[in-house]
């Protein structure tokens, strides 16, 4: 019984320890770039970045995931800071743009962007989610 509970304990603690250490070193990272302390907001500029674009999944997904994460910061954070309705419209139409013209050349590339076009609607929605992080303040 003792053995049970032993193994049973170290076996949590082997599993729980380094996803809080990802946790927290990847939510400190960001909110000390941002200058911010704990905010409910979706990044997945940097994770995307970081593993670049993997056999499963095309970077037209990527960039979606991107797209998608952008239009999620666009509503009020849970400190009741949000954006006014013409900010909102604003970047929910060049969220919009970017999302028509990508989805049209993956569609004329078998799925995939060129890894040009790629790092360009990257920047550009990169540059969209830092307006929305500034404006939100």
């Amino acid at each position: 019984m003792n053995k049970l509970i032993l193994r049973t304990s170290l076996a949590a603690l082997l599993v729980s320890v380094p996803m809080a250490g990802a946790f927290a070193d990847s939510n400190s990272n960001r909110d000390a770039a941002a200058g911010i302390g704990a905010a409910p907001l979706v990044d997945t500029m940097s994770t995307a970045s970081i593993r670049g674009v993997s056999t499963a999944s095309s970077n037209w997904q990527v960039l979606e995931t991107q797209l998608n994460a952008a239009q999620t910061n666009l509503a009020p954070t849970s400190r009741g800071e949000g954006l006014d309705a013409a900010a909102v419209n604003q970047f929910r139409s060049q969220i919009d743009t970017i999302r028509q013209s990508a989805k049209a050349e993956a569609q004329s590339n078998g799925g995939q962007l060129s890894e040009s076009s790629y790092r360009a609607y990257s920047a550009q929605v990169r540059a969209i989610q830092d307006n929305i992080y500034a404006q939100q303040g």
